[in-house]
């Protein structure tokens, strides 16, 4: 079952994404971990880190290194995964899971070719290939331009993995009709990056942003817990100061009743003084039920 996603969580999810342009063409990419950013090497083919530039929040951001793995054999064998490194680390990263099910509903945004903006995905996984070294999605509007973009497993609320290509079929001569596309699991990525896997629970293990987003819910209701926590407490005190309130009065009153039947000035001086103090106390209570 798909757990309910929320407005915090797409939109924690849509600024770890980032747009990847090299000579090879556009692509997407999102980050992993404080200043790494993983998309398809196809997207940045042979080209230098300096020929490469990524675009986060209108910014230009130019990597510093590029750590790549594209295993040149054919489609169905290719991992084509390349982690950019890039010079900030003030950003937020997604929360990686390598659980995904046939039927599970994914949520992706990227940006294609030809289109000004990014625009959002919504396939569906169809399973895993031979070997588990794809993920088959179902989905028409996977184009050109998502390569790398991530995958948002709405039953998990984690990324578990990165859009490879699409899938067509000729329907007349060089007309194609898109059905779908490939997926690289987070599994394979991890396997080949196991630093990537390390990078990224030590950033959500500090930074709860991601943990946040994806329970609103308990979120809700722990403020509710820590209201309705703090209204028992302070009827607790209110009661304790309106107990309280009862035995200053009677202490008071004795007091008085004392003072009137005493004939010695220097005890009279100390029932008078202490009969000042109970009554400043019980002014002071009053105010505070006010």
């Amino acid at each position: 079952m798909a757990a309910t996603l929320g407005k915090e969580i797409y939109t924690l999810f849509y600024d770890c994404v980032v747009r990847v342009r090299s000579g090879s063409g556009q692509g997407t990419g999102f980050f992993v971990s404080p200043g790494r950013i993983m998309t398809c090497a196809h997207v940045i083919g042979c080209a230098n880190p300096d020929q490469v530039q990524t675009y986060w929040r209108q910014k230009e951001l130019i990597p510093t290194r590029v750590d790549s793995q594209w295993q040149e054999s054919g489609n169905e064998g290719n991992l084509d995964i390349a982690v950019l490194h890039v010079a900030i680390t003030e950003h937020p990263c997604v929360e990686l899971d390598v659980d995904v099910l046939p039927r599970d509903r994914l949520h992706s945004f990227g940006y294609p070719e030809n289109k000004h903006g990014g625009q959002p995905l919504g396939p569906e996984c169809v399973g895993l290939t031979e070997e588990e070294k794809f993920l088959v999605l179902k989905d028409e509007n996977i184009r050109p331009g998502f390569s790398g973009a991530p995958l948002l497993n709405e039953r998990t609320l984690k990324v578990c993995g990165a859009i490879k290509s699409n899938r067509s079929i000729q329907v007349v001569n060089n007309i194609f009709r898109g059905f779908g596309g490939y997926a690289i699991p987070i599994h394979r990525i991890l396997y080949q990056f196991p630093r990537v896997r390390e990078d990224n629970d030590v950033f959500h293990a500090q930074d709860k942003k991601w943990h946040s987003a994806m329970n609103p819910m308990s979120r809700n209701n722990e403020t509710k817990a820590s209201a309705e926590k703090e209204s028992l407490t302070s009827r607790v005190k209110r009661r304790a100061m309106q107990e309280r309130l009862v035995r200053l009065e009677k202490e008071y009153t004795a007091c008085n009743q004392q003072i009137g039947r005493c004939f010695n000035d220097v005890e009279k001086m100390r029932l008078e003084y202490q009969a000042s103090q109970i009554l400043q106390e019980i002014r002071d209570i009053e105010d505070s039920l006010s």
